[in-house]
């Protein structure tokens, strides 16, 4: 919430509403805040912040030039964050250490973690398709990659088995594609109407 310059994150509880703590924030931008394992994450102007819930102290803050329009993905032994310049940072979630890093040619969306892969979208930098790459979530290593047509259009859903993607192209329409979790070969695709226009 942001009043006269001054940004505050609220932490409250679930059932009663009742505020446990009130964090101020130093930045002017911030992202969608993410609750996890007793910690609250979030992008205050480029820094990736951890604070605790339980007194709002800081648990760590690590100067990654982080992409507020991007809130961190987080898993118990994960936070991956997107960066300024197309760059992917992964954190580990109780002190702030990046355990590694990925730099991309294109810029990104956001994120998702599914099991032991960390699905990255990207936007391709000289033609209209989506590129995926699925990432080993421990080392960063490549573990299979695909090309959709047309600019993702939503965020993706994911489980152990497929990964749901729509994309939005001029030639196409709208897709929707569903790609195995496994190796990220094409299940099936459809096409959709969507009622209401999406814009990214």
């Amino acid at each position: 919430i942001k009043k006269a310059n001054v940004s505050t994150l609220y932490c409250v509880l679930a059932n009663s509403g009742s505020t446990v703590q009130r964090i101020n924030l130093k930045g002017e931008r911030f992202s969608h805040p993410l609750l996890s394992g007793g910690k609250v994450f979030v992008v205050d102007e480029s820094v990736l912040k951890a604070f605790v819930v339980e007194d709002g102290s800081t648990k760590w803050a690590s100067e990654i030039q982080a992409n507020a329009d991007f809130y961190p993905v987080i898993t118990a032994n994960t936070v991956a964050q997107v960066c300024s310049g197309n760059k992917l940072v992964v954190l580990h979630p109780n002190s702030g250490a990046i355990k590694w890093a990925c730099q991309f040619d294109s810029p990104l969306y956001q994120p998702l973690i599914n099991g032991n892969l960390l699905l990255v979208a990207r936007r391709s930098a000289t033609q209209n398709v989506t590129v995926v790459d699925a990432l080993d979530v421990s080392q960063g290593t490549t573990q299979w990659s695909t090309v959709l047509q047309g600019e993702l259009a939503t965020d993706f859903s994911a489980n152990s088995n497929a990964i749901c993607m729509v994309t939005k192209g001029a030639k196409q329409g709208c897709m929707v594609y569903c790609l195995s979790s496994k190796n990220g070969e094409l299940l099936w695709k459809k096409g959709v109407v969507l009622s209401v226009p999406i814009e990214r």
